[in-house]
């Protein structure tokens, strides 16, 4: 999955517990994935609308009402066959 604009996005892979690591620092229910992961793994994937990079590139330069916006925004959900086919 390559994204050609600064969005938010969130793979949710299907893994067993043997393929993953705790990684509290990334949030309470943060993990690490131990090795590559398979793009048949994922089973869906979050992304915000297009309109939304405006306020991830000013929320990272610091700005807290972009950042307040991004919270406010429903991500997207796709199956990931949807985000390969365009």
């Amino acid at each position: 999955l390559v994204l050609r604009s600064r969005r938010r996005c969130v793979l949710a892979p299907a893994l067993s517990r043997a393929d993953v690591a705790l990684a509290p620092v990334a949030g309470p229910a943060g993990v690490r994935v131990a090795g590559k992961l398979a793009p048949d793994a994922v089973a869906c994937v979050f992304m915000d609308e297009e309109d939304a990079a405006a306020d991830v590139a000013a929320a990272q330069a610091g700005d807290e009402q972009a950042l307040e916006r991004l919270e406010e925004r429903t991500l997207l959900w796709y199956e990931l066959g949807e985000l390969s086919e365009g």
